[in-house]
């Protein structure tokens, strides 16, 4: 316990006084409430922790044909209420909720698409504000604040409500539900029945107009982000599991008896012909469904790129195994280490060099040897003159 809480503060500084003994209090009250794995203390302790009022009553079935039976209407129909609503510790878990600040940034991105069109003097000064008045009103502007560089609008206190109001909605709905065909029809709903017809912004004669406008526009903007991260969320799952190793997903291509698709090399590079209009009729036409022409493209673009690698591969082993230049024999190492000439049986110094010398002291010993067998010559003339 000592070393988690040391480690709580860092790996280069001690916990002061107070964080010591907050971090005290909060393991001890993890301990309490959930035991730790293998430990001798059983899960039932976290009882100790509640009081009678945390505890939901469950009724179930049984209990109602009872109270029916005995003519007990009233506490029948209030346990049948109590059965059908929601827990509310539940929906509490489960409901999210969005920044503030992303609200009220939002907020100004409405206003401008759905205030400044209607051109009136008295819904812009009532929905919205100045930089420092935002600021002195202790509206949630930080961010915005921040993104700023001279074009944002500030929303007023009205118009943030407002929007934060329609974003509890959304978000309520959206935490319980799952999104299908008719869900804009439901949020709709739910806006008109709860918060509309009781809320309203701008002023008197445009309350309506810019009310109905601000909810259009917000709900289906945020339907549209909605769908587009329910979306890449997909997408980003699906590209997770392509690229897992294969062998936790067999491949399709295990399945095929005889050679294996590497080597069948007219199946990977064939050519796929989609028909639009043509209706698969049995197993070979369905081969050609939209589905599988992709998966053959991307097996022909993979054959490709391990065709490719494997001539690099070639290429970089025969200049591997090509034998060396031609060079001068090199210096063989002595017992000592240092290099050993092989010409003149020296230690120190390079071959090559004695290499050179050898040449021209043959080169010079063959222009001699040159020379000496002409001057014979013409002595010998001279002689035989003589």
């Amino acid at each position: 316990m000592f070393g988690i809480i040391r480690q709580s503060s860092g790996c280069n500084s001690h916990p002061s006084p107070d964080q010591f003994l907050i971090t005290v209090n909060c393991l001890s009250f993890y301990n309490m409430a959930r035991s730790v794995d293998g430990a001798n203390c059983t899960p039932d302790i976290i009882n100790a922790l509640l009081s009678v009022e945390d505890k939901t009553s469950i009724i179930t079935p049984n209990i109602v044909d009872e109270l029916l039976s005995q003519g007990r209407l009233e506490e029948a129909e209030e346990s049948l209420a109590r059965l059908e609503a929601p827990c509310a510790s539940h929906s509490s878990l489960v409901i999210e909720r969005s920044d503030s600040q992303l609200i009220y940034n939002v907020a100004g991105y409405i206003a401008r698409k759905c205030v400044l069109k209607l051109d009136c003097r008295a819904c812009e000064y009532i929905l919205l504000v100045r930089q420092t008045e935002a600021k002195a009103h202790q509206l949630p502007s930080d961010y915005t604040e921040q993104r700023d560089w001279g074009g944002l609008f500030y929303p007023s206190q009205d118009l943030y409500a407002f929007i934060e109001a329609l974003e509890n909605i959304f978000s309520e709905c959206f935490s319980v539900s799952e999104l299908h065909t008719n869900s804009i029809c439901d949020i709709l709903a739910l806006v008109k029945s709860n918060f509309l017809c009781s809320n309203g912004v701008g002023c008197d004669s445009h309350k309506e107009d810019v009310s109905m406008r601000i909810v259009s526009f917000y709900v289906l903007t945020r339907l549209h982000f909605l769908v587009k991260g329910i979306n890449s969320a997909r997408s980003a799952k699906r590209q997770r599991a392509n690229n897992l190793p294969a062998n936790v997903t067999q491949p399709w291509s295990a399945a095929i008896p005889g050679d294996s698709i590497a080597t069948q090399r007219t199946l990977v590079s064939a050519s796929v012909r989609e028909h639009q209009d043509a209706v698969p009729t049995c197993i070979s036409d369905t081969q050609h469904h939209r589905r599988d022409a992709a998966g053959n493209l991307e097996l022909k673009a993979l054959a490709e790129s391990i065709k490719s690698l494997a001539n690099r591969l070639k290429a970089v082993e025969d200049e591997v195994c090509r034998p060396p230049a031609q060079w001068p024999p090199r210096t063989s190492r002595g017992g000592d280490g240092r290099p050993h000439c092989y010409y003149c049986h020296r230690l120190g110094h390079i071959a090559r060099q004695c290499h050179r010398q050898y040449e021209d002291q043959q080169r010079q010993r063959r222009d001699e040897q040159s020379g000496n067998s002409e001057r014979h010559f013409d002595l010998g003339n001279g002689n035989g003159q003589a």
